[in-house]
């Protein structure tokens, strides 16, 4: 797939993802990996390393689906995912 400037691969709505994170008790939310260089593609997953605050609402898989999948609207590359969709690395430590 073609590389992409990396403000054209992601359009990060900031508003929506700190809203999210408030929302699920995110008190870091990082992202690492292919994101950051510049051979970053559509089809090219979005590494998210995430620590949660002490009084999180999240205590469940299916808590953490819910955020992941709220998560990845905003992270969408215009005209959505060419692969399989975001691929997450979540860390609660």
């Amino acid at each position: 797939m073609d590389r992409m400037p990396r403000e054209m691969a992601v359009s990060l709505h900031l508003d929506q993802v700190a809203t999210i994170c408030r929302q699920y008790g995110v008190a870091r939310l990082a992202l690492f990996g292919l994101i950051l260089r510049d051979d970053f593609t559509e089809d090219s997953d979005i590494d998210v390393l995430c620590t949660l605050a002490p009084d999180s609402p999240v205590h469940t898989l299916l808590d953490w689906i819910h955020f992941k999948a709220g998560l990845g609207r905003p992270l969408a590359p215009p005209g959505g995912f060419g692969g399989s969709g975001v691929a997450s690395s979540l860390d609660s430590r």
